[in-house]
């Protein structure tokens, strides 16, 4: 049975009892610490009438549809990670889902005769108001000892966790909440200076279920896994000046305004979608940068001037003789007078109306 990894009982009428060889008996099914069972599916199994026992395995998929009267059902210590696969199991009286991996019961079908649920040890944060809607008789709910752990925070200063653990629409109360935390309105703040060096802070809660009908407690400890970093902040020159048509590429403007960024965080801009090296004027480059841990700077602009083109400069003889009557064009005589441009612009004269 150490071997079994898999079981799959479907459309059976007349089974009443199945196991892996050392417990089955009467009306049971019954593959309790088979550690390498990873996957059960027991669906259309109307002879069975006692008890499911698929305790201290490893599995990880389950689907128990349709087994009209087994009244246990017992899946503690396992992998497990969600009761939705429990389903039409119109005589079943007691779940017991202890030590596995659930994460939320809201999905849990509605069972008219559960009386006892058992789901401590696992990662449950709210116990839904349905519970009670949809299992009407039920009476006994242990909910002790569950362990949360929230998405990874970065931190550069206080820190504020809203607390999200609900007990059939109340919020829980935090207790024993590490590094100095406190607690006000649903929320617990830490200090800064409290939580710098840590990578973690949590805080526990402990209640009876909030359901006047249903006896049981509802505990565990909330952890909150934390990083501090730092706000990188840049450094830049407020402006800067270039000639028209100057070719500029964005590690070089980078340079030309001495930007730096603290925290080893990168540096980026809008640099060569905004400017337009062809079009005098003034334009705003915008600079950015993040950190390795995801903190953003505060942006910083810089005033980039696109100067206009200077006025060629003209060079040529003062004077130049021709004989009188003499037929000489425009170009001849820009020639003859070694008329040029600094910037080889063309020369445009009234040469040939003035003379």
């Amino acid at each position: 049975s150490s071997e079994l990894t898999e079981v799959t009982l479907k459309n059976l009428p007349i089974l009443i009892a199945v196991g892996n060889g050392s417990s089955a008996y009467q009306d049971d099914i019954v593959f309790s610490s088979t550690p390498g069972l990873s996957k059960v599916i027991l669906e259309n199994l109307p002879s069975t009438s006692s008890e499911v026992k698929l305790d201290h395995c490893a599995i990880e998929e389950l689907v128990i549809n349709n087994l009209p009267k087994v009244s246990v059902v017992i899946i503690s210590y396992n992998k497990i990670t969600t009761l939705e696969g429990l389903e039409n199991l119109s005589a079943v009286s007691k779940i017991d889902a202890y030590e596995n991996l659930v994460t939320e019961i809201e999905n849990l079908h509605a069972f008219p005769k559960l009386q006892t649920l058992t789901v401590d040890n696992n990662h449950i944060s709210v116990l839904p108001t349905s519970l009670k809607t949809e299992n009407p008789v039920l009476t006994t709910l242990s909910a002790m000892n569950q362990t949360i752990t929230l998405k990874q925070k970065v931190i550069v200063s206080d820190l504020v966790l809203d607390n999200e653990v609900k007990n059939f629409g109340q919020i829980t109360t935090a207790k024993s909440i590490s590094n100095k935390g406190t607690y006000q309105n649903n929320q617990i703040k830490w200090l800064f200076e409290d939580i710098k060096s840590v990578n973690a802070v949590d805080y526990q809660f402990s209640e009876p279920v909030q359901e006047a009908t249903i006896q049981g407690t509802f505990s565990g400890k909330v952890t909150q896994p934390i990083k501090a970093s730092k706000v990188p902040v840049i450094s830049a020159d407020a402006e800067m000046n270039y000639p028209k048509n100057e070719t500029v590429s964005e590690a070089a403007f980078f340079k030309d305004i001495s930007a730096s960024v603290t925290d080893d965080a990168t540096l980026t801009s809008d640099f060569e979608s905004v400017v337009d090296f062809a079009k005098a004027g003034t334009y705003e480059v915008t600079l950015n940068a993040v950190n390795e841990d995801g903190v953003k700077a505060a942006s910083v602009t810089v005033l980039v001037h696109i100067a206009k083109s200077p006025a060629p400069v003209i060079t040529a003889d003062k004077e130049i003789t021709y004989t009188k009557n003499a037929e000489v064009s425009i170009t001849e005589y820009l020639a003859a007078i070694h008329a040029k441009t600094n910037d080889g612009s063309p020369i445009e004269s009234d040469f040939a109306t003035a003379v």
